[in-house]
């Protein structure tokens, strides 16, 4: 028993309460029983509890009295599913606990199978994974005996999932291979994707980015050809990063461009992650107005979510892009946008480096005083974070500060401050250019 699916603009609670409504002025006991427990997976996804208890009890009960254990089953089985779906991982997991009671009692193998399997994954989604290796095992042991191909790919899907959240990447890895082989065998196609699409994911964090692309691919084909816009998109985004990590900007950047102008179109978020994507590319062929006509759609976009932290981190990258395109009227205004954004969002260090950048930016413009006194606060903050290297930085900066003014004396004591900062903290590099700086202090 599959839940229906719907249309975009589909009022879902509506579209339940029209189909039991016809269910059962039909006296139609199946489809009454699917449609509470659709209206009941619906509630309880927008938190009303209680009205999605009241369906699924309504359902089993009805299951109860046409004496079919296996729909009621089911119907369980939708309920947990339901809550897991709403992290209540606890209540899914006790869901899971009265199908188990039900398999033992009918001495039911491949009921218990399918109940210890759903108890694994709820533990492993709970961070309780050694223990849901147990289950898993027991389950795997049992779809082993028993031959059955379909509860054994299952199996191995979970304890992929186990594998990834103990850290053991090559056995997950594994795992999904295993289970991707056995859903071929069952001609299985969707199941196929979802493995592949998983392996994928461990060989993204293993660093193995030519052969997770490889699988990814595969899973696009898959997904396009059915028409899930949903799955492209998340499969649109695994390219797009991985090649970018390749350095593979064209392709990258045309994984993200498809990506991006489907989130558009269904108005997903994950938009924001594409946007990133393409102006990495973007610069990085060089093509620098479009890279921040992109960072600037991301800003808005990001506004228009009310998504403050990822406004602020696209007003920083649209800064530095302004300011190195030598836009630095437009890069003051930018970095302080970003400024008032990073002290409304505590975030402490940005805050550091924005004033230390208004100060490089004034600086630019000329205004030697005004780019002092924000090097100073900079300098205060960075004390105060413990940022060494922005210390260090924003003395240096005073130090040429001065040196533009004619002020060799204070030039030299900030110079030899920001010396000391580096030196303590081991940045060899930087020690080498404040000593660059000194020499021209002294010449």
């Amino acid at each position: 028993m599959a839940k229906k699916k719907l249309k975009n603009g589909d009022n879902p609670i509506q579209v339940y309460v029209d189909a039991l409504e016809r269910a059962k002025k039909n006296g139609d006991t199946q489809s009454t029983i699917k449609a509470l427990v659709d209206l009941g997976f619906a509630h309880i996804q927008k938190s009303q509890t209680e009205a999605g208890e009241s369906c699924f009890a309504e359902a089993v009960e009805l299951t109860e009295k046409i004496q079919d254990i296996e729909l009621q089953v089911k119907c369980l089985g939708l309920k947990a599913l339901a809550y897991q779906e709403a992290d209540r991982l606890h209540t899914a997991y006790q869901i899971i606990n009265e199908i188990l009671a039900i398999a033992e009692q009918r001495l039911d193998a491949g009921m218990k199978c399918d109940a210890l399997a759903s108890q694994g994954q709820i533990l492993v989604d709970s961070g309780e994974p050694m223990i849901a290796l147990e289950r898993l095992e027991e389950a795997r042991k049992m779809a082993n005996e028993m031959g059955d191909k379909r509860r054994q790919m299952n199996v191995l899907g979970a304890l992929g999932n186990q594998g990834i959240a103990v850290a053991s990447l090559a056995e997950a890895e594994a795992y999904f291979d295993k289970a991707a082989h056995l859903a071929d065998e069952l001609g299985d196609t969707q199941a196929k994707s979802g493995y592949l699409g998983n392996k994928g994911s461990v060989l993204v964090w293993q660093g193995d980015y030519e052969n997770a692309i490889l699988e990814f691919e595969k899973v696009l084909i898959f997904v396009r050809g059915r028409g899930d816009q949903s799955a492209e998109i998340q499969v649109l985004r695994h390219l797009a990063r991985a090649l970018s990590k390749l350095k593979e900007n064209e392709k990258s950047l045309e994984y993200a461009l498809q990506g991006a102008e489907l989130c558009k179109m269904k108005d997903d978020e994950t938009i924001l992650s594409f946007y990133e994507t393409i102006i990495v590319a973007y610069y990085r062929q060089g093509m620098i107005q479009q890279a921040q006509s992109t960072n600037r759609d991301a800003v808005e976009f990001a506004r228009a979510l009310n998504n403050n932290a990822k406004e602020l981190d696209f007003l920083l990258g649209l800064g530095e892009a302004q300011f190195l395109s030598e836009l630095y009227e437009d890069a003051l205004q930018t970095y302080q946008q970003a400024l008032d954004m990073a002290k409304q969002l505590n975030r402490r260090t940005d805050e550091a480096y924005l004033v230390g950048r208004l100060g490089v930016t004034l600086a630019e413009l000329g205004r030697l005083d005004d780019a002092i006194t924000y090097h100073l606060q900079a300098v205060d903050l960075a004390k105060l974070w413990l940022l060494p290297n922005l210390e260090g930085e924003q003395l240096s900066m005073l130090a040429m500060a001065y040196l533009d003014k004619g002020e060799s004396q204070l030039a030299r004591k900030f110079c030899n401050s920001a010396l000391q900062v580096f030196t303590e903290a081991g940045l060899k590099d930087e020690v080498q250019k404040v000593n660059q700086l000194r020499e021209k202090i002294n010449a």
